[in-house]
């Protein structure tokens, strides 16, 4: 056999081969639709489940940054001019504020990590203004809840501290 008379066969082979696939094809045209259009509206709800997750992760971002921005904002002081920028008088003015924010992003937001870094910085209002069993409570719970957080080793130091403050063991 000659290399011409080889290479006639192999293409009529493969000529042989793609024709009986098409042929199958044909044969199974509605399945393979149905298979397709399956595969497309799957991935579409998978990419509207991302976008709308992605875009209210970024909303409950924007509330955070807010309301942290509510909780470092400067004082009014007590004589002379104010600064533009400030919008309290006192310090539980300020407090208050930014905990209501919070509260917002919390409950608006509930399944974010903005929201479980809102839950943090409202145990720590709540401690800071003595309220040492609903802090523990909400630092108890993020720790439960969420024990490969990011945040927990903070969580559990602020665990910790407030423990030590009200004369229980670590």
């Amino acid at each position: 056999m000659d290399r011409e008379h080889r290479r006639e066969l192999k293409h009529d082979r493969f000529v042989d081969e793609v024709g009986a696939l098409s042929a199958r094809a044909r044969d199974n045209q509605r399945l393979l639709l149905l298979i397709a259009g399956a595969a497309i509206a799957i991935a579409l709800i998978a990419y509207g489940i991302y976008f709308f997750r992605s875009t209210r992760e970024r909303k409950a971002q924007a509330a955070l940054a807010s309301a942290i921005a509510t909780v470092e904002a400067p004082l009014a002081p007590a004589t002379g001019t104010a600064p533009p920028e400030a919008k309290f008088k006192t310090e539980a003015e300020r407090s208050a504020a930014a905990e209501k924010e919070f509260q917002a992003v919390t409950s608006q937001y509930g399944s974010t990590d903005a929201a479980d870094v809102a839950g943090l910085y409202i145990a720590r209002m709540a401690a800071s203004r003595g309220d040492a069993k609903t802090a523990r409570q909400m630092l108890e719970d993020f720790i439960d809840d969420q024990p490969r957080h990011l945040l927990v080793g903070a969580a559990r130091y602020s665990l910790y501290q407030l423990r030590l403050e009200n004369g229980e063991e670590a």
